[in-house]
């Protein structure tokens, strides 16, 4: 008992003086002659029962969220300071740190309570906490050091998802900072963009419920003061996602947020209205003012006639291509140039749909849809008409109009699409730089050239698509792609299209063979697609077009009542559908198999 009447000697007599001071009262206190009784009551009652106080249960899981580090190895003072930041109704106002032979404490008159610290473990006693010194753990079990604070926060994140996906925008985001920009996307417009179609956000986000964050590295620390003068820190960290279908992105990264996100810029550039104050982590985003991946994509087409139903020649071939997919959900961006392996050497230029859609320089050109939707992928300037040439310094967008967000080899043979493909000199690895552009060079040839982008995002393809004749095995009906069967004949399914009304099938899959080299796919979509002219006229441009995306489970081999959507009402005259089913391994890869109707 001698380190805790030690201890309560010397917090009880400064309490008595009612004062933080940095004195060491066991100069004029001993146990044999104690102190008159003042807020800690005396004699001190033996050591409490070993059940820590609710309050410093959830300290120690709020402990991820300090603003310290390596606490195990850091000073008292900074272990004080982190409680008086945690628990500021029990710790009220700053104290200087005190010491009494093996003790450092510090003494909070206001509340009558007192936190101290001997050999590595924690100890209260006073006001709320009673008159009973009480251990309340270890030190270590306090650790805030970043990795620490980085997966415990993960992990919290992890739990809020382990049965279900959260039910409104508001919840979807509870774990993102006001000033967050992730690929784009702001805290408010991701809100919005859940909440716009509560039921389909739910089924899309399925696939995450269960997934776990492991293998956390942090990659940067960064402390800062704001321009208010409050702090924020910021962690850059690395990690995995391990999904329950099976599937892991092996490469995830976001930054954290503690302290405050004053003064932060989003993508336009202005300063972020909403900023959040908190002694808590949260995600910051990626700060990448648009959206942007590179995908690898192996894909079977098996094709119609949308005048007959009758197959065509070939009826079924292969496609391997790179997907670049660039979106804009802050509806800031107005094109990129995209530069890598197995592109131009100019690289190639992508033009935002909302300018496709709405400025007057692509009335009646190609890619002039009257229905694309803000968040639909960029497309690619064309420097002729055929599309033969796509070069970024030779893309005429006014003249030629934008078509298309990938390059590869198309509607061939496994063997034809593979030699085809291998002599665009593609890498596994290969770094994609994608400058972004909030200008009019894009009305120009080469007009980004004169230009300076307003950032520059850089996307890795993990790997290429699969060697299509390893998966195309030993032909059509054995290759290792899902085959999808229908309860409507391609007949009557090219007659629905024709006539552009809604109608429902039944359809059923063969699963996704061994791919070869292991990986495990898991569900992307299930989706329909009707594109046409959208006046009565026999012009090509303007065109309107109309999807419908469902999001089967794990595991499900077919969807008993899948219906054929409705063509949007602008849509005259039908021209082209695709049924098609996707699916990924969480890392860029995409295998997809389609019917069409042309």
């Amino acid at each position: 008992m001698h380190r805790i009447i030690a201890f309560t000697i010397g917090f009880s007599a400064l309490l008595i003086a009612g004062c933080g001071g940095g004195t060491n009262p066991e100069a004029s206190t001993t146990a044999a002659n104690p102190p008159a009784v003042g807020v800690v009551a005396w004699p001190p009652v033996s050591m409490a029962a070993p059940t820590p106080p609710p309050e410093f249960v959830a300290a120690k899981r709020k402990a991820m969220g300090s603003p310290l580090q390596a606490l195990p190895s850091s000073t008292n003072d900074q272990f004080f300071d982190w409680v008086e930041q945690l628990l500021p109704t029990f710790f009220p106002t700053h104290q200087t740190t005190l010491t009494a032979g093996p003790w450092a404490y510090r003494v909070y008159p206001t509340s009558g309570a007192a936190v101290g610290v001997n050999d590595g473990k924690v100890y209260v006693i006073g006001g709320a906490f009673g008159s009973a010194l009480l251990e309340v753990g270890a030190m270590a079990q306090f650790d805030s050091s970043p990795l620490t604070q980085a997966t415990g926060f993960l992990s919290s994140y992890d739990a809020s998802w382990a049965t279900t996906v959260p039910s409104s925008g508001a919840a979807f985001n509870a774990f993102t900072d006001g000033c967050s920009l992730d690929s784009g996307y702001t805290k408010p417009v991701s809100i919005a963009s859940f909440d716009e179609d509560p039921a389909k956000s739910l089924e899309a986000n399925k696939y995450r419920v269960g997934a776990t964050r492991t293998a956390v590295q942090v990659l940067a620390d960064r402390t800062s003061n704001n321009g208010d003068g409050s702090t924020r820190r910021e962690l850059d960290i690395q990690y995995q996602i391990k999904f329950a279908d099976g599937t892991t992105d092996t490469d995830a990264k976001q930054t954290l947020i503690w302290g405050s996100s004053f003064g932060s810029t989003l993508a336009s550039g202005t300063v972020c209205a909403t900023p959040t104050a908190s002694q808590g982590w949260r995600f910051f985003g990626n700060r990448e003012v648009a959206d942007a991946s590179v995908r690898a994509v192996n894909q079977r087409n098996e094709r119609y006639s949308l005048a007959t139903g009758a197959p065509l020649t070939s009826a079924v071939d292969y496609s391997k291509y790179v997907q670049l997919r660039v979106s804009d959900p802050s509806n800031f961006v107005k094109y990129v140039v995209v530069t890598g392996p197995g592109l131009p050497s100019s690289g190639l230029k992508m033009v935002s749909v909302r300018l496709l859609r709405d400025d007057p320089l692509f009335a009646g050109i190609r890619g002039n849809y009257v229905d694309w939707k803000d968040t639909d992928p960029f497309r690619f300037c064309r420097a002729d008409a055929s599309g033969t040439n796509l070069a970024a310094n030779a893309a005429d967008c006014v003249a030629h109009g934008g078509s298309g967000n990938t390059y590869g080899a198309y509607n061939k043979t496994p063997a034809a699409v593979d030699s085809a493909f291998d002599t665009l000199g593609f890498v596994a690895g290969g770094s994609y730089s994608i400058a972004v552009y909030n200008d009019d060079g894009w009305k120009t040839i080469n007009g980004q050239a004169s230009r300076t982008p307003i950032a520059t995002h850089t996307k890795t393809l993990s790997a290429l698509p699969y060697s299509t004749v390893a998966l195309g095995g030993t032909g059509v009906t054995t290759d290792l792609f899902p085959r999808v069967s229908t309860s409507l004949t391609p007949v009557q399914i090219a007659s629905v299209i024709r006539s552009k009304a809604s109608s429902t099938q039944a359809l059923t899959w063969t699963a996704l063979g061994a791919m070869p080299d292991a990986t495990k796919f898991g569900w992307g979509d299930l989706y329909t697609y009707i594109s046409g002219r959208s006046t009565a006229t026999t012009s090509t441009w303007p065109q309107s077009r109309a999807s419908l995306v469902v999001y089967p489970s794990a595991g499900a081999m077919g969807a008993p009542s899948y219906t054929i959507p409705a063509a949007q009402n602008a849509l005259v005259t039908p021209t082209y559908s695709e049924f098609g089913l996707e699916l990924v391994n969480r890392n860029g890869g995409r295998i997809q198999s389609l019917m069409t109707y042309e």
